[in-house]
């Protein structure tokens, strides 16, 4: 079963896919390969990265948020 997971803490946002793989593995103490979707912010909440892995490979989108900025995560 797939399901997003939010990263609150700070992640440089120069990182590219592969060192968020190694965050996701090292830091959350997750497999990247379990279908899940990792969501990470900047600190300012003003960008999004999301990173999904399946098998045909790493999918990594990264989204500028405009005027209202999104709550921080619990």
């Amino acid at each position: 079963m797939a399901t997003a997971v939010a990263y609150s803490a700070l992640v440089d946002f120069r990182c590219g896919a592969d060192r968020l793989l190694v965050y996701v593995r090292e830091v959350l103490g997750r497999e990247p390969l379990d279908g899940s979707a990792y969501v990470f912010r900047n600190r300012r909440a003003s960008r999004l990265k999301v990173l999904l892995v399946d098998a045909q490979g790493v999918w990594l989108s990264t989204r500028r948020l405009h005027r209202k900025r999104q709550p921080a995560a619990p």
